[in-house]
């Protein structure tokens, strides 16, 4: 009989696509609705509606500062409205007094961004939409009429339309950079043949495939293809920018609002990978760990409609995704840049996400809190907001906005987090092990409960067969007796499915061999 520890038990994080036998004791191989942090496995924390009920099923959102406070913008298919706290006001573009509405789809995204202190939208149909914190939206000033946009951000003082269709006719290459903006105001032109504005316009016609989108990086636009990079940086000179060759030609994005800026660079969701461009090369972050379950896993149709949004409040980036069989994102892929780990988490139909300041006002009051103050974990004259915390909101198809990171439910509804490990062989293949027990070092709410499974098999190509799962309460019992049968493959589960706190450092299995297979 032996002890085994495994120690830094949320080191490694979720592989899913190595032989569970090949990997390191202290990874583990399946998992959900869990974070990997500090070394810690926790069950991560739930969502709550915010901000009251928004007008319209939203399809985007974007958070909004301006001289009239805070607000949050959000787009549907045929309006859009901002809110703050919880008065939602339409700013639906108008002629005469009367809303026109717009003709986005989930599958004619919308995108935007701030210029200027300006909020301009974009969703590839209509004319390009812009806000400036009161009254109503409306078409982009001096955009030209006869063409439209696939992706449109702003960069430095400038803004950048990429895939262009002008009088109809498609441009899928072409790039078009506004006038440089004046603070506080939109650019005065859009038309390349004036010579007296620093309109440029040019194709990437080095590589065939379709531009998707762009973003910022340091002091240069990079120009994101469907598998290919370009950097368009300013140049000081009458050509206003330099444009590099293709920087990858094998890597781009996969969709529009796929790339997410943050600390490192960006991370892309591109052509079945994940990569960081550092602006000095191209490095996957899923190669070995998640890149076939990536491809066997995104919906074949509905891909476009994934997203990438940075969450600063956790260090990490979300990539929803379209699993096989939905319509829309209902999976998070979580990647800590802090700690390098994966993990996943359950989304409510999400359409997007956005990362933005929320108002100590839209906390919630005790009037709005479920259950009762013995059972509630938050706590009591405390707000989770502070005016330096950019907190990450969800748009759902419940025509709801979701604050992340918050309670220990989903919207009110218990739900199911696990962590799995399966091919535990303790460095003898060869033998047959039993589990007597497991010894975990949990931290969480006193008499809260998780199931701990063990089981195994005796091929590392099988599924594990499990034993009934032993109750472990926290606070009171120091060990889970288990009792398997005996595998050369060992296998633990450990999931908690009602309203409940806990993490996970590490755990001491106390194994028996009992002989050579």
């Amino acid at each position: 009989m032996a002890f085994i520890p495994i120690k830094d038990a949320g080191a490694i994080g979720i592989i899913r696509d190595a032989f569970a036998h090949e990997l390191p004791i202290n990874a583990w191989n399946a998992g959900n609705n869990v974070r990997f942090s500090d070394g810690y496995i926790e069950r991560i924390k739930g969502h709550s509606s915010i901000y009251g009920t928004p007008s319209v099923e939203p399809y985007f959102i974007l958070p909004y500062s301006s001289g009239s406070g805070r607000q949050w913008i959000y787009a549907g298919a045929a309006k859009a409205y901002s809110v703050s706290v919880a008065t939602h006001t339409n700013i639906t573009r108008q002629t005469a007094g009367v809303d026109v509405d717009y003709s986005a789809t989930a599958d004619n995204v919308w995108s935007g961004g701030v210029l200027s202190g300006i909020a301009i939208l974009n969703n590839g149909t209509d004319v390009p939409q812009q806000y400036a914190g009161s009254g109503k939206a409306a078409d982009l000033s001096n955009w030209p009429s006869t063409v439209r946009c696939k992706s449109l951000r702003p960069f430095e003082n400038y803004l950048v339309a990429m895939n262009l269709t002008i009088s109809g006719s498609s441009k899928p290459h072409r790039v078009r950079v506004s006038h440089p903006a004046d603070p506080g105001s939109v650019p005065v032109s859009w038309d390349e043949t004036d010579q007296t504005k620093d309109v440029v316009e040019f194709d990437l016609a080095a590589t065939q495939d379709r531009l998707i989108d762009g973003a910022t990086m340091g002091d240069s636009f990079w120009l994101y293809k469907e598998s290919s990079i370009y950097r368009m940086t300013p140049n000081g000179s009458s050509s206003i920018f330099t444009v590099s060759d293709p920087i990858s030609r094998t890597a781009g994005a996969l969709a529009l609002n796929c790339i997410a800026p943050f600390p490192g660079g960006h991370l892309v969701l591109g052509q079945g990978d994940i990569f960081i461009n550092n602006g000095g090369g191209i490095e996957s972050v899923i190669t070995s760990r998640m890149k076939r379950w990536l491809k066997s896993t995104i919906d074949p149709t509905y891909y476009t409609r994934s997203f990438v949004v940075a969450h600063p409040y956790n260090n990490e980036i979300w990539i929803g995704l379209v699993q096989n069989g939905a319509t829309v994102p209902n999976v998070a892929m979580i990647w800590s840049w802090s700690d390098n780990t994966w993990t996943f988490r359950d989304l409510p139909n999400a359409h997007y996400a956005a990362a933005g300041v929320i108002d100590a006002l839209a906390a919630d009051t005790i009037d709005d809190m479920a259950g009762t103050i013995d059972t509630d974990t938050d706590l009591m004259d405390f707000t989770d907001f502070s005016e330096a915390s950019q907190r990450l909101i969800l748009a759902s198809t419940n025509t709801k906005l979701y604050l992340t990171d918050t309670t220990t439910q989903f919207d009110g509804t218990d739900f199911t987090a696990f962590v799995e490990r399966t091919g535990l062989d303790f460095d003898a293949p060869e033998m047959v092990k039993m589990v007597l027990s497991i010894r975990p070092i949990f931290e969480g709410g006193v008499g809260d409960t998780v199931s701990i499974y063990v089981g195994g098999s005796d091929d590392a190509e099988t599924d594990p067969a499990y034993g009934d799962p032993v109750t472990f309460t926290i606070g009171t019992d120091r060990q889970a007796d288990v009792m398997s049968l005996g595998y050369r493959f060992l296998a633990l589960k450990i999931e908690s499915s009602a309203s409940a706190t806990w993490r996970l450092k590490s755990y001491t299995a106390e194994v028996e061999t009992l002989g050579e297979y």
